[in-house]
C-alpha cells in the first residue's frame, strides 16, 4: 500500500476547479518506519534527504519522527509543504515556526501533538488540511494569515483553541472544522463561499454559547450561517467589532 502525498495542489481544487496536480508516492511502510524508527532505507532517490532528523523530499517536510524531543523547531527556509501526517503522535514538540515559503499544511499533518502550544504559521500559507491539528489539546491560541484561503474538515477539532479569527481572505471552511473545541467566539472578517456541518461545536451539551460575529452589512450571510445552526447553541452577533 502507498501513501500519495500532494506536493502541489491549487487553492483551485477545493473551489471546485481543480488543477492538475503534481504528486509523488513513497511506501507507507518506510514513511512509518522513519517516523517510529528513526530510520529510512539507504537506496532512496536523490530527492530524498535528511536534515536535523527530519525527512524531505525536495521543497515537501516528508515525516518528523514521533520520539525526537526537541521542545521547539523551525521549518527550513524553502520548504513550500508540510506533509500529511508529518509530525502526527510527536508529543515533545511545544513550539513550531514555519517561514513564509510554507503555502500548504497537509491532512494531520500535527494530529495528536499534545504538546504543541505555540505555532507561527507561514504569511503565505493558502490551505490548512483536513484535521491538520486536531488533538492539538496545548494549542489555545493561534493567527491565521491573510493569505489563507481554505481550512479542511476538522482541522482544528479536538483541541484548545478559545477564540478563533477568520481572515476575510478564507472562502472554504469544511465540515467540523473546529468541532469539539473550546472556542467559544468566531470572527468572520469577510464572507466565506463555503460553510460546512457543524463547523463550530462545543463539548457536549449545556455548555456556554458560542458566539460568532460577521461583519453586519451581510446580512444574508448572516442568514444562511443561521439556517446551519439553528437550534445549535451558536449565538451571531451581526457585526464585525469585537
Amino acid at each position: 500500500m502507498k501513501r500519495f502525498i500532494v506536493v502541489l495542489m491549487t487553492v483551485a481544487c477545493l473551489a471546485g476547479a481543480c488543477t492538475q496536480a503534481a504528486a509523488f508516492e513513497i511506501p507507507e511502510a518506510w514513511i512509518d518506519q522513519y517516523r517510529t524508527e528513526e530510520t529510512f532505507p539507504a537506496d532512496i532517490a536523490a530527492e530524498y534527504y535528511i536534515q536535523d532528523g527530519v525527512l524531505f523530499f525536495n521543497d515537501v517536510l516528508v515525516a518528523y519522527p514521533e520520539s525526537k524531543t526537541d521542545r521547539e523547531y523551525a521549518v527550513p527556509e524553502g520548504i513550500r509543504y508540510i506533509g500529511e501526517y508529518a509530525f502526527m503522535y510527536n508529543r515533545s514538540l511545544e513550539r513550531v515556526t514555519m517561514p513564509d515559503s510554507v503555502i500548504k499544511i497537509g491532512r494531520s499533518a500535527f494530529g495528536g501533538c499534545t504538546a504543541l502550544a505555540d505555532v507561527q504559521l507561514s504569511a503565505n500559507l493558502q490551505v490548512i488540511d483536513s484535521g491538520a491539528f486536531w488533538n492539538c489539546y496545548a494549542l489555545e491560541n493561534i493567527t491565521l494569515p491573510m493569505q489563507l484561503y481554505a481550512i479542511g474538515e476538522q482541522a482544528f477539532a479536538e483541541m484548545g483553541l478559545k477564540e478563533i479569527t477568520i481572515p476575510a481572505s478564507v472562502r472554504y471552511v469544511g465540515d467540523e472544522a473546529f468541532a469539539l473545541s473550546s472556542v467559544l467566539k468566531v470572527h468572520f472578517e469577510g464572507c466565506v463561499d463555503y460553510v460546512g456541518i457543524c463547523v463550530i461545536t462545543p463539548y457536549g451539551q449545556g455548555g456556554p454559547n458560542i458566539e460568532v460575529f460577521v461583519p453586519s452589512f451581510e446580512y444574508a450571510y448572516v442568514e444562511q450561517l443561521q439556517e446551519k445552526y439553528e437550534n445549535s447553541g451558536v449565538a451571531f452577533c451581526e457585526t464585525g467589532d469585537r
